[in-house]
């Protein structure tokens, strides 16, 4: 397929194809090995020339001159790596969090145990890790600085002023202070589908009350789409995502979107219940058509397919599956 060539730091490229990334300098010459036997792999930017390789099953770190400094084995799913503060970065796998610093070196211990992690960014390099059933905060050099377990769902975690947070779990909500101390006693709010803090309002509900609203907002839209199809790409379980309630999160909730709640079909970027030449301006006016960066395309952009691309094979997709240039035939959301 299409090579991406991504720029680095210090001069750097990296060309990542289908199964391998390489590293050269300036001048064309290869530093360090090809990194082989990778599934999809993308680059993430460290600093000081560094990056991060993501595929299905690895998260590479590897130095400007392309050597490998740290390798995770057995993820379970395309990991996520977030940036933290001072340097930090912190590498979400299926079941485990990890906090490196910026050589690659682990700080703190692994967190195990977990059923598809989030990370949720505190303050001065601390973060919150939410599950299923698990809130943990924890500081810049891993240590767990509160641990809210048996939360009997995914709880919601809300950024207050002045450092504050509060968690949702269970009917209840606490308020803690930036260093995880509890604040006050928890309020019982499990009669409510929404909460005011700080005079923002938040919902609550874990799940929405609309099939496919995956942000909650009492719509369908686009961005609904959007969010469904990275969930899918991410391998995530959350069923906020399921829209298809089937279960599972994965490309058919894309579909049934699509097919079930906008009643239209592939190829249709600005649905409004159509594939036609109005879409194709759309698309390619983005200027994102196989361009050289990884993952920055959405629906509305062309990414057809959910894989993050603007390529062929949406193209190709939208031909094979849609009615180019038929009008829709049921009323639209």
């Amino acid at each position: 397929g299409r090579a991406k060539v991504i720029k680095g730091e210090n001069g750097g490229w990296w060309v990542v194809t289908k199964n391998t990334v390489a590293c050269f300098d300036k001048d064309g010459k290869q530093v360090g090995d090809t990194i082989r036997g990778l599934k999809d792999p993308e680059i993430i930017n460290g600093e000081d020339g560094k990056f991060w390789v993501v595929d299905e099953d690895n998260v590479i770190y590897i130095d400007g001159e392309g050597k490998v400094l740290r390798h995770i084995k057995n993820t379970g799913r395309r990991a996520q790596v977030v940036k933290g503060e001072n340097g930090g970065w912190w590498v979400v796998t299926k079941n485990t969090v990890a906090c490196f610093d910026k050589d690659g070196k682990q700080v703190g211990d692994t967190i195990r145990g977990l059923k598809d992690p989030e990370i949720i960014k505190g303050e001065g390099g601390k973060f919150w890790v939410v599950d299923e059933d698990n809130v943990i905060y924890i500081d810049g050099e891993g240590k767990v600085l509160r641990h809210i377990k048996n939360t009997g769902g995914r709880a919601k975690v809300i950024k207050g002023e002045n450092g504050g947070w509060f968690a949702v779990a269970k009917g209840k909500m606490q308020r803690y202070d930036a260093d995880g101390n509890p604040v006050g006693k928890p309020v019982d709010v499990s009669n409510r589908t929404s909460i005011v803090i700080d005079g923002q309002e938040y919902e609550i509900s874990l799940v929405p009350k609309t099939p496919g609203d995956a942000d909650g907002d009492g719509r369908v839209t686009v961005d609904d789409v959007d969010a469904i199809s990275r969930a899918a790409r991410s391998g995530s379980s959350n069923e906020e995502f399921d829209a298809n309630g089937d279960g599972t999160v994965d490309r058919q909730d894309v579909d049934f979107l699509v097919d079930e709640v906008f009643n239209t079909t592939v190829g249709d970027a600005n649905l409004d219940g159509r594939f036609d030449s109005s879409d194709l301006v759309q698309i390619f006016k983005n200027g994102l058509y196989e361009n050289d960066v990884l993952g920055d395309a959405v629906w509305s952009s062309g990414d057809w397919n959910g894989d993050g691309e603007f390529d062929s094979a949406d193209i190709l997709l939208a031909f094979q599956t849609a009615k180019y240039e038929q009008p829709a035939t049921r009323h639209l959301p």
